[in-house]
């Protein structure tokens, strides 16, 4: 085919005007003093693409999405390499993304072998879970019953994801029970990993119980994940609190209706709920989501309610949770009983933590009268001092320093008197809850900047005071910052900082998410005594 003769000359083609063709010259021509000329190789146009029709369009995408479909079939069933099996860092638990179930439809949720999770989750339901009851022992080896008896495809994420926090919640709290095989096939990081990646689903569907106890799994392990970051308890702690408040599980007239075994977990989970919204409370300074003033559930039952209440409740319902038994010594009563609700101790003192923020940092505590201010700080270190009469004598620090002592003649025959085998660890973590609230009502700890600043000025000039050198001495006399003076109740900090250490020092089995939860309490206890 011949090509089309261009109208255009060689100046208007190359400097792209339009021509008007006129002869000899063309205007354009006449003005820029050239030759018009039709010599210059025009330029090839580029080549259309053929259309598809709309049958062929559709086959061809019909088939490049079955193409994507199965590949992603492929990379989900592959083995995963070395890299991908390494733990995770624990600081990058919840900063890296995990892929969801919705992205390329259901993917396989694997677990380790059956009896390797039941053994598990023996040891959790028996050690941790007797202290802060988040699952019901018998639901939760219904749900392990139900994974592995039917099909694959009918299993659900939430269920899944439950499980895998009961694993991680025994690897981190079970206080060395697993055997060595065990703790090799239970992996806290993939657990978590596990438990984050189908989190979207589960929050998607309709708000229930196990949600719930799912986010406060996550805010349970993630306490402790990473020294001094309190992004993830507050994102999953909040979100678990919301979602408890939705279900009306913070007022009496919601339980109506439900039967005991229902209505006794739903309990159970909102105070732990309650306990860890006060735990963030304490490490961020912010106000809690959950307030007394907006709740009117009653507290659990002491040991007298419960015995009138075994009777009464559900076959079901476990109405000894919470709960510990233990025995005295020959200071403490030689073959004495004693049985104590440590779960509603625990909650007691997150009622006293939220006093404590009103107290120390709330809005209202700015513009308080430095005089009421006063009265509600002795008030609260009264109740502190009320709610540690009411412990046992066993569950002292001097009792327990002795069990401690005792056990560590011999690891293998364990002596102790207690039915909890973790007792020890969670007595250490309530006494440094105290250490806290009294450092904070004395503007006494490691966060306080001023106060630190005002010791380490002291320290300063004393040292620089007890040199050698006598010339700058009287020069120097006259700069040197006074003694902070102590303030009220400085000794019943101090003496309480000597008990949490001395408990802190005694545990032998220290996780690495026990000693981060703990870490700011102990520097702070620390810095008290030295400055005593």
């Amino acid at each position: 085919m011949e090509r089309s003769i261009r109208k255009a000359c060689d100046l208007c083609y190359r400097k792209r005007i339009k021509c008007d063709g006129k002869q000899p010259r063309c205007s354009n021509c006449q003005v820029y003093s050239s030759d018009c000329t039709h010599k210059a190789i025009s330029r090839q146009k580029k080549k259309r693409s053929k259309l598809l029709g709309p049958v062929h369009g559709s086959q061809q995408q019909q088939q490049r999405q079955q193409h994507q479909q199965q590949h992603a079939v492929q990379v989900d069933e592959e083995p995963h390499d070395e890299q991908s099996s390494k733990p995770l860092n624990p600081s990058n638990r919840i900063l890296s993304p995990t892929p969801s179930i919705a992205s390329h439809g259901r993917r396989r949720m694997p677990l380790p072998a059956e009896d390797v999770v039941r053994h598990v989750i023996d040891v959790y339901l028996s050690s941790f879970n007797t202290i802060l009851p988040l699952f019901h022992p018998p639901s939760l080896y219904r749900t392990v019953d139900d994974w592995y008896r039917q099909p694959a495809d009918a299993n659900q994420p939430s269920c899944w994801a439950a499980i895998n926090l009961a694993l991680a919640l025994a690897q981190c709290h079970g206080c060395g029970r697993l055997s060595p095989a065990v703790a090799r096939a239970v992996d806290v990081d993939e657990c978590l990993q596990n438990a984050q990646s189908v989190l979207t689903e589960v929050l998607a569907g309709d708000p229930d119980l196990q949600t719930v106890q799912i986010l406060l799994g996550l805010g349970m392990l993630f306490m402790g994940a990473k020294l001094g970051d309190a992004r993830p308890p507050i994102i999953f702690v909040s979100t678990a609190v919301r979602l408890a408040q939705a279900m009306g599980m913070h007022r009496r007239d919601s339980y109506e209706g439900l039967t005991p075994n229902e209505a006794v977990q739903r309990r159970r989970v909102f105070w732990i709920a309650y306990i860890l919204d006060r735990d963030v409370v304490a490490r961020t300074r912010q106000a809690p989501i959950q307030h007394d003033a907006d709740m009117d559930l009653d507290l659990p039952p002491n040991e007298d309610e419960v015995r009138v209440r075994a009777g009464l409740g559900d076959g079901d319902v476990d109405v000894n949770a919470g709960f510990v038994h233990v025995a005295g010594n020959d200071t403490f009563g030689e073959g004495a009983m004693t049985s104590f609700n440590l779960f509603r101790a625990r909650i007691e003192l997150a009622q006293i933590q939220e006093r404590v923020y009103d107290c120390a940092f709330s809005v209202r505590a700015r513009y308080m009268d430095p005089g009421e201010s006063a009265r509600l700080a002795q008030a609260i270190k009264l109740s502190i001092r009320q709610w540690k009469a009411r412990l046992p004598a066993a569950l002292g620090v001097d009792a327990l320093l002795s069990q401690a002592d005792n056990e560590s003649g011999d690891d293998k025959n364990n002596t102790s008197s207690s039915s909890a085998p973790n007792l020890p660890t969670v007595m250490c973590y309530m006494h440094s809850l105290i250490t806290v609230c009294l450092g904070q009502l004395c503007r006494v700890n490691s966060m306080e900047v001023q106060w630190i600043e005002k010791v380490l000025s002291y320290a300063r000039g004393t040292s620089l005071g007890d040199g050698e050198t006598t010339t700058t001495t009287p020069t120097f006399a006259s700069s040197v910052s006074s003694r902070p003076a102590p303030p009220q109740g400085w000794n019943g900090l101090v003496s309480e900082c000597r008990d949490f250490m001395r408990l802190f020092q005694s545990i032998r089995n220290k996780t690495p998410e026990f000693v981060n939860v703990q870490l700011c309490p102990f520097t702070s206890a620390l810095i008290c005594l030295s400055v005593n």
